[in-house]
């Protein structure tokens, strides 16, 4: 497969209602445990990403107590380019979620396109996906650093 050392750009998507089986996300936190989620979703970082993330499921990154971003699974979606597979990606706490973000796993983008969708699942409650706006059919790894 060809690696590509260049990201390729994301657009952030909402769920609507209906198009995804994504899991409910609860009311938005309490001033003070919403400021522990943000910082946690601030330290995210590249080498916080599985290397596999097609395989890797549970806890990616923990927070204080039970607060974490977990891997769910993966979920395909078809479009005009063929099938691309998306990790289902959420901030919980406790058995809560909060926010939830489907990140393409044969993608290579910024991470900062990751923090942004989470920021504005949390602020919202309403899932994301990160859809690649390359019209490229060669996947790309967006690990091969």
């Amino acid at each position: 497969m060809f690696r590509s050392k260049s990201f390729v750009k994301v657009s952030i998507v909402t769920v609507t209602a209906g198009s995804v089986a994504a899991g409910k996300i609860d009311s938005p936190p309490s001033s003070k445990l919403r400021k522990k989620m943000v910082e946690l979703i601030g330290r995210w970082s590249r080498s916080d990403i599985p290397k596999d993330m097609a395989r890797k499921h549970g806890t990616i990154l923990k927070g204080e107590s039970s607060m974490r971003i977990d891997n769910q699974g993966l979920i395909t979606r078809k479009n005009e380019h063929g099938e691309i597979r998306y990790a289902n990606l959420q901030l919980q706490y406790g058995s809560r979620t909060y926010a939830n973000v489907f990140v393409p796993v044969d993608v290579r983008f910024d991470s900062s396109e990751c923090l942004c969708a989470f920021l504005e699942s949390l602020n919202d409650g309403k899932p994301r996906w990160l859809n690649a706006l390359s019209s490229a059919s060669t996947s790309y790894s967006h690990l091969d650093l």
